[in-house]
């Protein structure tokens, strides 16, 4: 288990960076730029949180293989969901 505490950057991995790809907020599949690029609009404070529910979403319904998108909350802005960007190719 991965402690996670509110800091000055946003805690990335492999999980949190597919659901944000897929979703469209991001478009790199590297950690670190993504960890840069939220710690830049997501307040301190709101990390852990952010972090915590992206991961439950990930592990849950938006898996590596055969994500769940029939019964995720997000799929009406999800990009790949939606076949938008990259994932459409």
């Amino acid at each position: 288990s991965q402690l996670i505490t509110d800091g000055d950057v946003f805690p990335g991995n492999v999980i949190n960076n597919r659901l944000l790809s897929r979703l469209g907020i991001i478009l790199t599949t590297d950690i670190e730029k993504t960890e840069a690029l939220l710690s830049e609009f997501i307040p301190f404070a709101r990390h852990k949180l952010l972090f915590v529910n992206i991961q439950k979403i990930g592990l849950q319904i938006c898996t590596a293989f055969n994500p769940s998108c029939v019964n995720c909350s997000l799929s009406e802005i999800c990009d790949y969901y939606n076949g938008k960007n990259y994932w459409a190719i």
